[in-house]
């Protein structure tokens, strides 16, 4: 049983498709298209469920901000080891 978001008492260490859509304050549909076209961190995969940590999406939302002292290499080092 999955709890609506509004009832976690914190955003969880690894998320659904919804729940990562959410986080980031976008639409399910332009969470995925962005994660399949590289605009999104990828999923992870655990069998035939997709996950996104919610470490990489705060380490992408920073990198976006420019809080990264080295943007483009985090970002490449990141999409090495995706999937």
């Amino acid at each position: 049983m999955t709890l609506p978001i509004s009832q976690y008492p914190d955003w969880p260490a690894r998320m659904t498709a919804d729940v990562a859509a959410a986080y980031m304050g976008v639409s399910k549909t332009k969470f995925l298209l962005g994660a399949g076209n590289g605009s999104y961190p990828a999923a992870l995969h655990d069998g035939g469920n997709a996950h996104w940590h919610r470490v990489t999406l705060d380490r992408w939302l920073a990198i976006q901000r420019g809080e990264s002292e080295d943007d483009e290499s985090e970002w490449d080092v990141y999409l090495e080891h995706a999937d």
